[in-house]
């Protein structure tokens, strides 16, 4: 005589990790393709997984441009400022591709720039430059914390 098993009810499937079905807000997307090609530039808070980012929206010619100055050393001989070089060569392919309004594809990233981060239960820490992918914000907001005014 053959037992079966009683295994109770079967344990329900987990949903597949939808981490690769996040698509980013059209309307914070069109706000960046707008700071790429026209030098748009205004105030926003940015909801990332538990804290707010508040800064200055910037294209990213200019956020490489920042960062180029940020890293070159006036004083270092030939050679030597090969950071700000990748981040000045950076900059200029934004300004290339910002002149074809039909290139919408490089439009993945946001850039602050006098960025601040601010924390449940913390004081706010100066980002400055930032950088993040549009994917992964969670909610954003028109204005800043005043910390740039």
């Amino acid at each position: 005589m053959t037992e079966i098993a009683n295994e109770g009810p079967a344990e329900p499937a987990l949903p597949p990790d939808p981490s690769h079905l996040q698509f980013p807000d059209p309307h914070l997307t069109t706000l960046a393709a707008l700071s790429n090609r026209a030098n748009l530039e205004l105030g926003l808070r940015l909801f990332v997984g538990g804290l707010v980012l508040s800064g200055t929206l910037v294209g990213g010619d200019k956020f490489f441009d920042l960062m180029a100055d940020a890293v070159r050393n006036p004083e270092a001989g030939e050679g030597e400022n090969a950071f700000a070089d990748m981040y000045a060569e950076i900059a200029d392919e934004y300004r290339a591709r910002a002149a074809d309004e039909n290139d919408a594809s490089w439009t993945e990233y946001i850039h602050l720039r006098d960025a601040w981060s601010h924390s449940p239960g913390q004081n706010p820490l100066i980002v400055g430059q930032w950088r993040g992918r549009l994917s992964r914000i969670d909610g954003w907001a028109l204005g800043t914390y005043g910390q740039n005014e």
